[in-house]
């Protein structure tokens, strides 16, 4: 993956954490825009909101962070969650909370709504400076002050979360196991001109549009102990028909069922 040019950057507070975040990604360290040099595309950034990522571009979007106790995510915990697809998907019910790991993380959102059902979930993200913000943000879930924010037991849902850096296809061959795999591969580039939503946005600017690998599906077959769950826009073909791999080990089967949403659809393949 071909990474743009980014430097971490921090105020007095933080010098420390960002100094060590410096040296573990080889990046730069400055004190502030002026220091940046000429083809610098993005900021690794400390405050006192936690550690951020930004594009320096003109008109560019702000800061975007993980944040496991912002208002758009705890609403969507408190509405009804149990009945939202992915939910359904998952195989979340009444006494069964499986155990699922999210081989491509992102910013974690997906992943903190189902520990907030009760499922332990291991994410994985292979990015170092993705793994970086879902880092802090899980740190800052894990002190915060619940009952001054009444947003729900976010400290209880983010124990239920571990996190490990790496490709999933070979973390994969280290014995993994869950219950569940959960698949939510970077959307392909849109054909309408309206803008996803900001830290997508920023998140896609980051890592690109690179082609899925072959062998995600595959390896999410062989480690999931009861389903693989994978996330697509609503009318994109299966995934399983972009995976010459998964089809010559599974043959050419087509998901066992799909929860369609809005924009979103969830692909469904049983596997015990």
């Amino acid at each position: 993956m071909s990474v743009p040019r980014l430097v971490v950057m921090t105020d007095n507070a933080c010098q420390d954490r960002a100094r060590s975040l410096a040296e573990s990604l080889s990046a730069e360290l400055v004190a502030d825009d002026s220091e940046l040099a000429p083809g610098t595309a993005f900021v690794l950034q400390y405050d006192d909101t936690g550690l951020g990522l930004r594009m320096t571009a003109r008109h560019a979007p702000g800061k975007v962070r993980v944040d496991f106790t912002s208002p758009q995510l705890s609403y969507r915990v408190a509405d009804a969650v149990r009945k939202q697809a992915i939910a359904r998907a998952v195989g979340i019910k009444p006494g069964m909370t499986p155990s699922v790991i999210d081989a491509t993380a992102g910013f974690g959102k997906d992943a903190f709504l189902l520990s907030a059902l009760g499922c332990p979930v291991l994410m994985i993200e292979r990015s170092p400076i993705v793994y970086a913000l879902l880092q802090d943000g899980l740190q800052r879930a894990l002190t915060v002050d619940d009952d001054a924010l009444s947003r729900g037991n976010t400290v209880e849902a983010a124990r239920r979360l571990s996190l490990r850096q790496g490709v999933f296809e070979k973390l994969g061959r280290a014995g993994l196991r869950a219950d569940v795999v959960y698949l939510d591969p970077m959307f392909p580039p849109r054909a309408k001109t309206a803008r996803v939503k900001k830290d997508l946005y920023v998140l896609q600017q980051f890592l690109g549009h690179e082609p899925v690998s072959p062998d995600l599906l595959s390896t999410a077959l062989r480690l999931a102990g009861r389903r693989v769950v994978v996330k697509r826009p609503r009318l994109a073909e299966p995934l399983c028909a972009t995976n010459p791999s998964a089809s010559s080990v599974f043959g050419s089967r087509s998901p066992d069922f799909s929860l369609t949403g809005k924009t979103s659809r969830y692909d469904v393949y049983l596997t015990g």
